[in-house]
């Protein structure tokens, strides 16, 4: 996300420039709803904006691609007694807002060992 048309600035050389601020969300399902920071001087040097600009990085779940139903893989547990448990895992980084399907019980066969 970029906000631009901010107050002048001075560039070396005396050209003049305009401020503006860069927002970089980034996916990171642990950080919650995380809050934007004012980014690194290392991180600036790797984004090679120009001058007048700040960089702010956004580290947050609301960052990641919404999950949907087809993002679920099913896996089975262990099969005790001709049952198993079943859950449900996202096969890829994604953020609610609905759960998983919950855990269900399944039939499954016994593999007996000859």
């Amino acid at each position: 996300v970029r906000y631009d048309l901010g107050d002048t600035c001075e560039v070396q050389g005396g050209s003049a420039g305009v401020w503006s601020v860069v927002l970089h969300v980034v996916c990171d399902l642990d950080a919650g709803v995380g809050s934007p920071r004012v980014a690194t001087a290392e991180e600036v040097w790797k984004m090679r904006d120009g001058p007048c600009q700040i960089h702010m990085i956004w580290e947050t779940q609301h960052g990641c691609v919404v999950c949907s139903e087809e993002d679920y893989t099913e896996l089975g547990g262990e099969c005790v007694a001709g049952v198993h448990d079943v859950s449900y895992q996202p096969f890829r980084l994604c953020y609610g807002p609905d759960p998983p399907p919950p855990v269900k019980a399944a039939s499954c066969r016994t593999q007996v060992a000859y």
